[in-house]
């Protein structure tokens, strides 16, 4: 990921279509999971880097919903050695 000066290991996908947003919209959500080699800095056009805490997926809603049972239901946080 050369916009963030990483390499990316051991990708995992997981994903989900389901659900509605307020508008009515139909929500589709793709969750990746990696490990990674190198340090993480903005680069080229990407301007800043955030990690997001679980504590604040709701800043994401409707989306967050989706994240957090996508995450808890394949025990993504729990993997964490």
């Amino acid at each position: 990921m050369e916009e963030v000066g990483i390499n990316l290991v051991n990708i995992r996908y997981y994903s989900a279509a389901s659900g509605r947003s307020p508008t009515g919209r139909m929500i589709s959500l793709q969750v990746y999971e990696a490990e990674w080699e190198g340090n993480p800095e903005p680069r080229r056009e990407i301007a800043e880097l955030a990690w997001v805490p679980i504590s604040e997926l709701q800043r994401f809603y409707p989306v967050s919903d989706f994240m957090e049972e996508l995450i808890r239901n394949h025990a993504i946080l729990n993997r964490r050695s």
